[in-house]
């Protein structure tokens, strides 16, 4: 896991990165991060993404999706996180896939990158994040 240095006071706020994912199956943007036990993060593995919480030390149950996405292989993939008050928001490709309510304590913190492969037996996980974009609103958003 790595964070973006100076993002820890950060509140509301729409971070967008274009990632490739060289060798894992999963990998997460997180949010309001402010230490190990305490953040939300949108995770990110092929069949589903989910907004998931961690709250003293506790997680919280994911609010997820399941479709037939595909993230390793070699691809970019757009993904980001959005958050507002107590309300979050997992994105892939500027859409929107799924949110949900935030427990009010994770009201701010910042931006991290996590990965980790499914299957136990793989061993190191790769990715690389091309950029990193952090704005005040989603792209819905600003399209209204």
């Amino acid at each position: 896991m790595t964070f973006l240095a100076g993002s820890y006071l950060w509140s509301e706020y729409y971070a967008q990165s274009r990632i490739l994912l060289v060798r894992g199956s999963a990998f997460a943007i997180t949010a309001r991060y402010k230490d190990e036990n305490n953040f939300i993060a949108c995770d990110f593995s092929d069949g589903h993404i989910a907004l998931t919480q961690r709250v003293n030390g506790e997680d919280k149950p994911d609010i997820e999706i399941d479709q037939n996405f595909q993230f390793s292989g070699g691809r970019d993939i757009q993904a980001g996180v959005y958050v507002r008050g107590n309300q979050a928001g997992c994105y892939l490709d500027g859409k929107e896939i799924v949110s949900g309510t935030i427990d009010n304590s994770l009201n701010y913190g910042g931006i991290g990158f996590k990965i980790w492969d499914v299957d136990r037996n793989q061993k190191g996980s790769t990715m690389v994040v091309k950029n990193l974009n952090v704005s005040n609103m989603p792209p819905a958003a600003a399209a209204n």
